[in-house]
């Protein structure tokens, strides 16, 4: 991919659990991780931002879940089917 466009963003979409993810974006020069929510919401101190890349979190439709997600420091993006309610979490947040 990057051969074909050096300016292209690539991130890892994960299901599973990762050991060590911040040494996998930097020696495969990911731009971030696409974490299944249940990565986080199980193993949250994991996958906690030990570099300079994004962690985006898929698919969070529950309330709850967002309310758990928008208090960990780390999360750059929270992925959704209903985004105004996300949003009026976040904001209600800030």
């Amino acid at each position: 991919m990057k051969k074909t466009d050096p300016h292209s963003k690539i991130a890892w979409l994960l299901v599973y659990e990762l050991s060590r993810p911040s040494e996998y974006v930097q020696s495969l020069e990911l731009e971030g991780l696409h974490l299944y929510k249940d990565l986080l919401l199980k193993n949250a101190i994991e996958y906690q931002k030990k570099g300079d890349y994004p962690i985006r979190v898929w698919t969070v439709n529950e309330v709850r879940e967002m309310e758990q997600l928008l208090q960990m420091k780390h999360i750059d993006t929270i992925m959704t089917d209903y985004p105004k309610e996300a949003i009026s979490l976040r904001n209600a947040k800030s």
